[in-house]
């Protein structure tokens, strides 16, 4: 039976993935009012687990509940980023960005490949940030271009188990300011068209040839 893992299932494309998986989940996310919304809608066999991303000393405990729960399936769908000049940001607002998209789930995909008997693990890039230059979001950059590095080595070693990298557009969230570039310039996509596209990848044997996937 396949159990999945989706951190970051509160809100936008986590949120829309969950809601299509429908049963058999463990989902976290910082909000676990949202978490309770959003399981309304799902099977009794949901779980919820409250889990901030950006503070690495919640490694532990979490990774304890996730060894209980055994998922076979972990999709990490957590990200964000200060948005604006690199100068104009302050260092710790950079900081949560690259501890929630690259020192978390890096050290969480290692954790998993020597702890549980995994059989998919898929990271939510970025189409836009994770291979060239995005102004006004560096450490989100930054941070994704570390992830897409890491995963790119891990996948050329010949790692068994099916570890894929899925890199979307920018999507309709509440991180993206009504000034941000994206928005200004007709960027934006609706999540629950992305998740469509996340589910088919993700359930489709030929994935296993095509580790990487931009979605425009």
């Amino acid at each position: 039976m396949r159990k999945y893992l989706v951190i970051g299932a509160s809100k936008g494309l986590g949120r829309e993935i969950s809601i299509k998986l429908k049963r058999n989940l463990l989902l976290a996310s910082r909000s676990l009012e949202l978490l309770s919304n959003l399981k309304k809608q799902l099977d009794d066999s949901c779980e919820l687990l409250k889990l901030d991303c950006s503070k690495l000393g919640e490694f532990d405990s979490f990774t304890h509940k996730v060894k209980v729960f055994n998922p076979t399936h972990v999709y990490y769908v957590s990200g964000g980023g200060p948005y604006g000049k690199f100068i104009d940001k302050s260092y710790k607002d950079h900081q949560w960005a690259f501890n929630v998209n690259f020192l978390f789930p890096a050290q969480l995909l290692h954790w998993c490949l020597g702890h549980l008997n995994l059989e998919q693990f898929i990271y939510v890039g970025s189409s836009v940030a994770e291979a060239k230059p995005d102004a006004f979001a560096s450490s989100y950059a930054a941070s994704k271009h570390a992830m897409k590095g890491l995963l790119s080595s891990i996948i050329s070693e010949g790692c068994p188990t099916d570890v894929r990298l899925f890199s979307p557009p920018y999507m309709d969230t509440n991180l993206l300011p009504a000034n941000a570039i994206p928005r200004t310039t007709n960027m934006i996509k609706d999540p629950a068209q992305i998740a469509g596209d996340f589910m088919s990848w993700a359930n489709d044997a030929d994935g296993l040839k095509h580790k990487f996937i931009e979605v425009e």
